[in-house]
């Protein structure tokens, strides 16, 4: 979706317009109500259009159509409920097959946000929320509907380079992830990330389940099958953090974002990728760092992989970790798929959860235990991943939408890197 910013409204196959309580007081309402030639102030007074929160009312006029985007009392609205009523806007232009959309930028005046905050969640959630996953119907003669274009009617100049690359790239990650699942391999998931690190001219190598088993990479070897690939981004002496990730085949979002936030940081990644296996009871393994794990009933190969790579990590003479996964079956139940939760040594962002990881308690036969738990398997997981993480170190479970994981982890690797 491309975007363009200009003074006088533009032909378009819908006018976007915030309203609220006390709409007369908007700069310029005035002359956009008299270009319409209709009384919308009447229509307002009278509920035809609604004015509560993120409420959508289509209105036809001479010059086509206008979305009415309810703000109530647009002093109160958060930076959530704004990216979330944009949002809104991409699914129903995508619904109405509309391709382009003129946003009378001023309309949605609010104090708490810059003209160039709210133009940047606009063209982020809009096209967010237009995405859609690519049907495979055979028999399918629709044509595919695509939001093509958003232009800022604004009197502000805006440089929104960033956000628009942000969200493009989102959309093709996303496109990535939705491949069907015997396409999207692991033979292809690095032809992906290869390709991108080419792009972006940063160093990609790529390791092998023979590599892998050479190297001493225990743990990861008996979590994965031979499909399992390892990649290396940016492994220099010059990188000062590293992000780190143990994933499966399948649930690749995560790491699509994870290695966009590398990129934008200049920052090392290490990043496993592969089918998980099915781990047996009652083994004991050895890790790459020498650590023992005595492997017992429902012991799960996500945690056991990302040991190793945890490990390799720490041999990279990094400040700092980041470690990523999707948000654990726990973190659902207790704050549904959009929490988060951290695992720390140290500091750790916002979340909804932030765990100081302890020491693992040992076994009679290992370094640590790795097992199904009910009761307090949270605690036992992040006390495991420190055991192989002894730098800075901050484990993230992210949660299940795209658009939060690309913030979370763009802000948390920025704030890093603002502190050295």
């Amino acid at each position: 979706m491309n975007y363009r910013i200009e003074q006088q409204q533009q032909p378009s196959d819908v006018i976007i317009v915030g309203v609220s309580r006390h709409q007369q007081a908007v700069p310029k309402w005035a002359e956009f109500v008299a270009a319409q030639q209709v009384p919308l102030d009447a229509w307002i007074k009278s509920g035809d259009i609604q004015l509560s929160t993120g409420a959508l009312t289509v209105i036809p006029v001479a010059s086509g159509r206008i979305l009415f985007v309810g703000l109530d009392h647009r002093k109160k609205i958060s930076a959530a409920e704004l990216t979330a009523m944009f949002e809104a806007v991409g699914a129903l232009m995508h619904e109405r097959k509309w391709r382009s959309a003129s946003m009378m930028l001023e309309t949605f005046y609010m104090p708490q946000f810059t003209a160039l905050e709210i133009a940047e969640h606009a063209l982020a959630a809009i096209r967010y929320g237009s995405y859609h996953v690519y049907g495979y119907q055979t028999f399918s003669n629709e044509a595919d509907v695509s939001v093509d274009e958003l232009i800022f009617i604004t009197d502000n100049a805006l440089d929104l380079t960033e956000t628009h690359r942000a969200s493009e790239q989102l959309a093709v990650w996303r496109a990535y992830a939705h491949e069907p699942v015997n396409v999207l391999t692991a033979a292809r998931i690095e032809e992906h990330v290869v390709a991108y690190c080419v792009a972006q001219q940063l160093a990609c190598h790529v390791l092998r389940y023979e590599d892998a088993a050479e190297l001493g990479f225990g743990a990861l070897c008996a979590a994965y099958e031979q499909d399992v690939r390892i990649v290396l981004v940016n492994a220099t002496l010059y990188a000062q953090h590293t992000v780190v990730g143990a994933f499966a085949v399948g649930e690749t979002m995560p790491l699509w974002n994870a290695l966009d936030a590398v990129v934008a940081t200049h920052s090392m990644a290490v990043f496993a990728f592969g089918t998980l296996k099915t781990l047996p009871a009652q083994h004991v393994i050895t890790t790459m760092s020498g650590k023992t794990l005595e492997l017992r009933d429902g012991a799960l190969a996500r945690d056991v992989a990302l040991v190793d790579v945890l490990a390799f990590a720490t041999t990279q003479r990094v400040l700092s970790i980041t470690s990523v996964s999707p948000l654990s079956a726990e973190g659902k139940v207790v704050f549904g798929a959009d929490g988060c939760m951290a695992y720390t040594t140290s500091e750790a962002p916002a979340v909804d959860l932030v765990i100081q990881a302890r020491a693992p308690k040992p076994s009679a036969l290992a370094d640590a235990v790795v097992e199904n738990r009910t009761e307090g398997s949270v605690v036992a997981r992040a006390a495991l991943y420190r055991l192989f993480a002894p730098a800075r170190w901050v484990h993230l479970e992210l949660p299940a939408s795209a658009r939060q994981q690309q913030s979370l982890l763009g802000q948390w690797l920025r704030n890093l890197v603002k502190e050295d």
